[in-house]
């Protein structure tokens, strides 16, 4: 809305010099900022989510040792980037 406003006003200036008047030269520059600042705001977000703004999410799952190949079949088939596995020692 911003560059529809600024490029309006200075279409509208002009078009006290051209055929159609300030009116309908104001309207085009609005448009026209409009659809400019659409474009600028869409390559600047587009540019934004390719630099790899991922989100990593570490999940810890506390399980029996039976239960332990089906969880990981589970998470290969929701297709997790990496897993580890800590067997914990039971304390006397």
């Amino acid at each position: 809305m911003g560059w529809g406003t600024a490029i309006s006003v200075i279409s509208s200036a002009v078009g006290f010099i051209l055929k159609w008047g300030p009116i309908i030269w104001g309207l085009i520059g609005f448009v026209i900022g409009v659809l400019l600042g659409f474009l600028i705001q869409f390559t600047l977000h587009k540019v934004k989510n390719k630099k790899g703004n991922n989100t990593e999410v570490f999940v810890l799952i506390h399980c029996t040792e039976e239960e332990v190949e089906g969880i990981k079949e589970l998470l290969r088939t929701h297709q997790t980037l990496g897993m580890a596995m800590v067997h914990h020692l039971k304390e006397s």
